[in-house]
């Protein structure tokens, strides 16, 4: 986990994230939140109909849009034997 970016990415981000959390009926959870490198991330736990999960946002400028930062997640889902304990990816958007 990274410090918190400087305050316009700080707001830009959390900003963001409760849209994103607004989108996928998800209710943040507390007030803690998990930073990426440079801001390029903000992740918090929440509620949703299904139970309790991470909601991850990520954001890069559009050239650096790509990659493990961008794709891992996904494949991580997808490579994995269901058996591997770990969060699930449910649901992603771009």
């Amino acid at each position: 986990m990274y410090s918190e970016p400087e305050p316009d990415t700080a707001r830009r981000m959390r900003e963001m994230h409760a849209a994103a959390a607004l989108a996928l009926c998800a209710t943040p959870i507390g007030s803690r939140e998990a930073w990426g490198w440079r801001g390029r991330t903000l992740s918090r736990p929440v509620a949703t109909a299904s139970g309790e999960g991470w909601l991850r946002l990520v954001s890069a400028p559009a050239d650096k849009a790509g990659g493990k930062l961008w794709e891992g997640p996904q494949e991580a889902e997808r490579l994995m034997p269901p058996a591997v304990p770990r969060p699930r990816l449910r649901e992603r958007r771009t």
